[in-house]
């Protein structure tokens, strides 16, 4: 007999600025699911994820990040811009429809379930990520913190040195452009970002105070991270 892992269950949570998880719950939040995070592959885990979120928030929206992850696709798979936005619109909207699904089953058919693409509308989201990329090059312990959240993405993904330059251009894109929708979602009350698994260290420096004049609006969150464990089943 050998024991088979079958997906992982939430080990603990830590909050930044620890502020302990009883004042939760009269706040407003949103739970952010990347499409290249392993964790919530698993319909038991995203249950758990989804029924903690349930537990600890009176008011909650899930956020997918469909359009964003174009960037990962375009330098990961090597394809076109449209054959990215295509692939991951498609993938996206398998998501949207497993968290809808499992939402149903879980008595909360209310939340709402937003595509990262509805972002982009915003009439102020090219100013505002052209001056965020400027601000990252602009302040050293912005852009440090930056080449080091990409560094560790790109090693993970075992990206070769000779071809980073192109997936630290699309990584960095990326991180500007998820920056400006935790930006208009803390605008419009969503002050607690809750995310299934490590938090961004640049989400940490700036609600912890370390990285000031950047982002006003991501000061103010508090930032909620999810840890896991490996559940394993026995199998003949």
């Amino acid at each position: 007999m050998s024991n088979r892992t079958t997906g992982h269950c939430i080990k603990k949570v830590v909050l930044y600025p620890d502020q302990g998880v009883v004042g939760l719950r009269h706040r407003r939040a949103y739970v952010a699911m990347s499409l290249n995070n392993k964790i919530v592959e698993s319909v038991e885990t995203l249950t758990e994820v989804l029924q903690w979120m349930i537990d600890h928030f009176q008011e909650f929206v899930v956020i997918v990040g469909d359009y964003l992850h174009r960037h990962n696709v375009e330098f990961l798979d090597g394809a076109t811009e449209s054959e990215a936005i295509e692939a991951s619109m498609k993938r996206g909207q398998r998501i949207v429809e497993q968290v809808g699904s499992i939402l149903n089953k879980l008595g909360q058919p209310q939340v709402r379930i937003l595509s990262s693409a509805e972002f982009y509308q915003s009439a102020n989201f090219e100013n505002r990520l052209a001056e965020l990329l400027r601000l990252e090059r602009e302040v050293p312990a912005f852009h440090e913190l930056t080449e080091f959240t990409l560094g560790v993405y790109l090693n993970r993904k075992g990206i070769q040195v000779h071809d980073q330059p192109k997936a630290r251009k699309h990584s960095r894109a990326y991180l500007a452009e998820e920056l400006v929708i935790f930006e208009q979602l803390a605008e419009h009350g969503y002050d607690v970002s809750v995310y299934p698994g490590g938090q961004l260290p640049v989400m940490k420096a700036l609600v912890t105070g370390r990285l000031p004049n950047v982002s006003p609006a991501l000061e103010k969150l508090t930032l909620v991270e999810m840890k896991f464990r490996p559940v394993k089943n026995a199998a003949q």
